[in-house]
């Protein structure tokens, strides 16, 4: 009787040995009548061997991918499902290459354990949540894997890997979106929950975006940290990490201290962004009163963004100041260029007074003084913008 593959593996084999199955292929093939037994018996020896080898899964680390695809591919062919701590083993190898390698898709995909399990590990293409192990030590292992392991650490080191850092917030958004949470269980979808948070936080805190997206969860964060609890879950372990540095303490502080003009006005400069994205500049141009809508338009937006900055920190602002820019840059250069024959147009001191705001708005900006001296050399600008820029 043929020792079986799987016994040998979870270390079982009732008693017999490879030694005596060594010894009887040798036997076997000895004598010209049972050659051929003895020949097919070597070839079940030699699998035997290869199952020794994965005994406990650890000798893959040291393998190569068509090693191992080999040494699955005869497993696979007989029968053989790879017990759980050699899936657990495939799987830790892949997730570490991924993280070595910086291939932040990957290594979420290998380590998140949300997504539903299709029944059937796949050794080639192992990752966690299809590992035959309970739900909660999933969890676990996520939670270690990914967020001790991996993503606080590069928090703890604070503006350095602020790259790396989003790559993998970023990446692990992305799949956690793509989760159907309906179907979970309760400590499922609250690890899921904290996750989501944990990693909006994470994000929202390198980039201090104008957007009430974030609110709830930094609050939340705030909350705990003014708590001063701590356990495993990912927003607890993300909270210690961030407050532990001072780079992202400093900006977790500045965005909750933006939150109540971001409450204010962050929809109204969403849709001055959308406003402009849309704008079609060449119709404009065709009809003075469409002209005229636009500069009244133009100085509202301007308005807004210097409220924004009053009262906000300009980091938040970046988006809606650089779009507003580049549309005045493109507005003078659908009517005006190096024309002249506009200068008594009605849009004009509409158009003089925002690049005023505007200057005063964004000192440091570059692009409106130029606009500007082309502007004065033609006679177009008037009032206060000429003194402004005769005082400076």
């Amino acid at each position: 009787m043929k020792l079986p593959l799987r016994l040998i593996m979870v270390g079982r084999p009732k008693g017999r040995s490879l030694k005596s199955l060594r010894d009887k292929v040798k036997s076997l093939t000895g004598k010209p009548a049972t050659k051929t037994q003895g020949l097919n018996l070597g070839f079940w020896y030699d699998k035997c061997l290869i199952a020794v080898k994965w005994r406990d899964g650890s000798c893959c680390h040291s393998m190569s991918d068509a090693k191992i695809e080999a040494d699955m591919e005869i497993m696979l062919a007989n029968g053989l499902s790879p017990p759980a701590d050699v899936c657990q083993h495939l799987t830790s190898r892949s997730s570490n290459r991924s993280k070595a390698e910086h291939k932040y898709e990957s290594f979420c995909k290998t380590t998140t354990c949300f997504l539903p399990p299709s029944g059937s590990f796949n050794p080639n293409l192992p990752v966690l949540y299809e590992l035959p192990r309970v739900e909660a030590w999933k969890i676990a292992v996520y939670q270690t894997t990914f967020w001790e392991e991996t993503l606080c650490v590069y928090v703890t080191e604070g503006e350095p890997s602020r790259r790396t850092t989003l790559g993998l917030a970023d990446a692990m958004l992305g799949h956690l979106a793509e989760v159907d949470t309906l179907d979970m269980s309760s400590e499922l979808a609250t690890a899921y929950a904290s996750s989501e948070m944990a990693l909006m936080c994470i994000k929202c805190a390198i980039e201090l975006p104008f957007s009430q997206d974030f609110v709830e969860a930094m609050q939340e964060l705030a909350k705990l940290a003014k708590s001063g609890k701590t356990d495993h879950s990912a927003l607890s372990l993300a909270c210690t990490c961030l407050y532990a540095n001072d780079w992202y303490r400093a900006r977790v502080t500045r965005y909750l201290n933006a939150v109540p003009i971001m409450l204010e006005k962050s929809t109204e400069c969403d849709a001055h962004i959308s406003y402009m994205d849309t704008f079609n500049m060449e119709k404009a141009v065709e009809s003075r009163w469409t002209l005229q809508q636009t500069m009244t338009k133009l100085n509202d937006m301007v308005d807004d963004l210097a409220v924004v900055l009053e009262k906000a920190a300009p980091t938040f602002s970046a988006g809606f100041s650089d779009a507003l820019v580049k549309f005045v840059y493109q507005f003078f250069e659908a009517t005006v260029g190096d024309d002249s024959s506009m200068a008594g147009e009605p849009w004009v001191p509409e158009f003089s007074k925002a690049l005023a705001s505007l200057a005063v708005t964004l000192p440091l900006d570059e692009t409106i003084p130029n606009i500007v001296s082309v502007l004065a050399e033609a006679n177009y600008l008037n009032g206060p913008i000429n003194e402004l820029f005769e005082t400076k």
